[in-house]
């Protein structure tokens, strides 16, 4: 009689843990099916089924910004401006009293080696034209600046125009 009651506790338990395998097997597929469905969903982004609009303004608001660096002393403005893979030749800035503008163009690889037709497998890097115009917190004097480019970083530094002041008579 214990022998039976042995058999049917270990036929429970199987069967417990055969169902605890089944269950975790629908979830690894849904989970599966979820993952794959995220990434048809980038895909067709990228291919334009009419939502490319919106991973274009994606693309263009996080992508084809260029990341800055500014602080001011007394005197000076600073920017240090991440362009890596820019050449000298291929960045424009502008300065006006109260802003700096860069421009730059990012390339992708196929541009880099001039393919005609080829099979891109991953793109993740920027490419396309790059800008970035600052407001700054002062007014410049736009003549009296340094600009340098070293490993992919712009530095630039901008005399900023002191204050103009007059001794008012009272009368």
């Amino acid at each position: 009689m214990g022998d039976i009651m042995v058999d049917k506790r270990d036929e429970t338990v199987d069967k417990q843990i055969q169902k605890g395998k089944e269950f975790a097997g629908k979830v690894l597929d849904d989970v599966g099916k979820t993952v794959d469905g995220i990434f048809e969903s980038v895909d067709s982004l990228k291919q334009g089924d009419g939502k490319s609009k919106k991973y274009n303004s994606y693309r263009e608001k996080y992508f084809s910004k260029i990341q800055i660096d500014l602080i001011e002393s007394d005197s000076l403005i600073y920017i240090k401006a991440d362009l890596p893979g820019v050449k000298k030749e291929e960045i424009d800035v502008e300065i006006a009293e109260d802003r700096v503008a860069i421009f730059g163009e990012f390339k992708s690889l196929k541009q880099d080696l001039e393919i005609d037709n080829p099979n891109v497998i991953i793109s993740e890097r920027k490419s396309g034209m790059v800008s970035r115009i600052v407001k700054l917190p002062s007014i410049v004097k736009i003549n009296e600046y340094s600009a340098n480019f070293d490993n992919g970083v712009l530095y630039l530094e901008i005399t900023k125009e002191q204050p103009k002041k007059i001794k008012i008579n009272i009368e």
